[in-house]
């Protein structure tokens, strides 16, 4: 290098000042590249979260700046809430596609079967006036079938005061057919039992023609009461002992039977 010694000093400081520089950018763009993965990676874990669960997934914003009207709860017109979120399983469960709710965030309450619409309403103001969990179960009526659903979500109140709800939602149809069946079960079962234990008890029999009292007093033969009272079927024939007594020419052999 060549020239006054002043101005190569300038220049290896200018040198020395542009390689830092460039090590600064290339270390900020390294820092950056690895924020843009990691932001890659949560947006997919979040679709997959979203996308592939067995539930609906939903978030559903609540409005306290105003007073609400009692029926604010019951109407699908003008409800409180927007659905913010709904995953494609929420509305694969509730038979609705995402425009209608993105349209008509109430029209929830209108799936809900008449017979359980009211306790679903005061499920929903208790829990959003108290800042509770809420958990419902019910059923939907759409296109005239009956599906059993389960709610479950959590508040959080926010900076405006309004209020967040974040849940999940899962059809528990089969769940409830499964336990209907196994409640009919257990009662013919328990039905059954009370048939045989009535059985072992005292029973009341005439000691000369051997008829037996039912519950209602009534006198019936023993294989009629037997047969009422159990699965067991009769076949009828006549011991030796009354051949010989009724049929005296066939009592030689005296194992004889009819």
């Amino acid at each position: 290098m060549t020239g006054p010694p002043e101005k190569n000093c300038k220049l290896l400081e200018e040198n020395s000042f542009l390689k830092q520089k460039i090590q600064n950018l290339e270390q900020s763009l390294s820092e950056r590249r690895g924020v843009e993965e990691l932001l890659q990676l949560e947006r997919e874990l979040y679709i997959d979260l979203l996308k592939y669960q067995p539930a609906g997934i939903y978030r559903l914003r609540v409005f306290t700046s105003k007073k609400l009207p009692k029926s604010a709860w019951s109407s699908s017109d003008n409800p409180p809430y927007i659905l913010e979120l709904v995953n494609d399983r929420f509305c694969e469960i509730l038979r609705i596609n995402r425009e209608i709710f993105k349209n008509n965030p109430g029209i929830i309450i209108d799936l809900i079967h008449p017979e359980d619409k009211a306790e679903f309403i005061r499920e929903n103001e208790e829990s959003n006036a108290n800042m509770k969990p809420f958990m419902w179960e019910g059923r939907l009526s759409i296109g005239g079938k009956i599906h059993w659903i389960h709610f479950e979500s959590l508040p959080r109140l926010v900076a405006n005061k309004d209020v967040l709800w974040t849940g999940i939602l899962y059809d528990i149809t089969e769940r409830k057919i499964q336990d209907q069946e196994m409640k009919e079960l257990v009662f013919k079962l328990q039905k059954a039992l009370e048939e045989i234990k009535t059985l072992r008890g005292i029973v009341p029999i005439c000691a000369n023609c051997k008829k037996i009292r039912d519950d209602k007093g009534f006198w019936d033969h023993v294989e009629i009461y037997v047969a009422k009272h159990t699965d067991a079927q009769f076949s009828h024939g006549i011991c030796p002992s009354c051949v010989k007594s009724l049929y005296p020419e066939f009592s030689e052999n005296e194992n004889a039977e009819l």
